[in-house]
């Protein structure tokens, strides 16, 4: 299983750069992916046993074609 991000970020403030940086590693893997959580927020954030991110509460994601991150959007106004 695993510890919500939330307890682990308030308790061990030694441990927040790195839980972080982890986690926006984490959010920028699922999205590049294609994979959109909702309701996304450091409750439904874990990190496991094996120090890894996962999220516990999956009833909102929804899952599309990989995001065009390769191909950015330019807006010229």
């Amino acid at each position: 299983m695993g510890v919500a991000l939330r307890k682990l970020y308030n308790s061990d403030t030694q441990q927040r750069d790195c839980l972080k940086e982890k986690l926006l590693n984490f959010i920028d893997q699922i999205q590049s992916h294609g994979v959109y959580f909702h309701s996304i927020n450091l409750d439904n954030i874990i990190l496991t046993d094996e120090y890894r991110i996962g999220l516990s509460n999956i009833s909102d994601i929804k899952i599309t074609h990989p995001v065009l991150k390769k191909f950015p959007l330019k807006i010229n106004i």
